[in-house]
């Protein structure tokens, strides 16, 4: 078991000759730098990956680097014909609904909300009365979690709504920028996190800004560059109100926690510290 992410020691370490068990996001960040390379990898017998959401741009990274099938096989018993991407199924016992912001019921196929409700479901938080009544309503544990669900009721994650921005009336998700953003060919930066803020349009408007690590290429190229070529990816990618109206930063390292976790707020925070109120967003450079 692999319990922190630090490039130095997971990448060795899939050179012994045996199986892993790893959290998405720790697989995901040397899978763009150098040190992985489908020699490192030939020694693999499998990698479990659980606990967190599976990147779109990993199920392609996976497709060329590793023989990993998601789900595992036999998981669901032959129950239900698994797919790539899929979370999984409800388990015995457990009910499920997807709500639409407004309240009201999803359909097959369209994001919403996962309510879970089942005797294994906690009754609430110990000690937070406040959290409790926001999280438990009704009966129905609001995850927090955004998901679809086909009509052979498979579940497939999305993102998280507290991630979740709203520009211009329409919702927007970081993490789909970031998966956009790693998917660009020329593989000009190893690391990137998206977050918001404040943009000028609106006061309580946040607009998607990217931090990025530059690869040995990228800093070769420099900064200018490698903005230039990253905007116009994304925006050739994606939809008007998801462009990177809030600029992009280079750092020398994507703040995570130590299961590999991006540490959004923190970004924000430092942004705010070091920006004036309401001066728009732009590109800066750490080198």
């Amino acid at each position: 078991m692999i319990q922190n992410w630090r490039r130095s020691t997971l990448v060795p370490s899939f050179l012994r000759p045996r199986g892993r068990h790893i959290y998405p996001p720790s697989f995901a960040r040397p899978s763009n730098g150098r040190q992985t390379t489908l020699r490192n990898l030939l020694k693999v017998l499998y990698i479990v990956l659980s606990a967190a959401p599976f990147s779109h741009s990993l199920n392609r990274i996976r497709d060329v680097r590793t023989p990993i099938c998601s789900p595992a096989p036999g998981m669901f018993g032959g129950r239900i014909e698994e797919i790539r991407g899929m979370t999984g199924i409800l388990l015995p016992y457990m009910e499920a609904r997807l709500l639409r912001e407004d309240g009201s019921d999803a359909d097959y196929d369209e994001v919403g909300e996962l309510l879970l409700r089942a005797p294994t479901v906690a009754l609430g938080y110990l000690n937070n009365e406040k959290a409790t009544k926001e999280t438990f309503v009704d009966g129905w544990l609001h995850t927090g979690d955004r998901f679809y669900v086909d009509k052979q009721e498979r579940f497939f994650y999305v993102d998280r709504i507290k991630d979740i921005l709203k520009v211009s009336g329409k919702q927007v998700s970081p993490t789909e920028i970031e998966d956009t953003i790693l998917e660009h060919p020329s593989q000009l930066i190893t690391d990137v996190a998206v977050a918001g803020i404040k943009g000028t349009r609106l006061p309580d408007e946040l607009v998607p800004r990217a931090w990025v690590v530059l690869s040995t290429l990228g800093k070769q190229q420099g900064a200018e560059a490698v903005f230039a070529a990253l905007e116009e990816w994304t925006r050739s990618r994606l939809s008007k109100h998801k462009w990177l109206r809030g600029g992009l930063q280079i750092v020398d390292e994507i703040p995570r926690s130590p299961i590999g976790k991006v540490l959004r707020r923190k970004l924000q925070d430092d942004y705010a510290r070091r920006e004036p109120e309401g001066v728009r967003a732009k590109a800066q450079t750490k080198l």
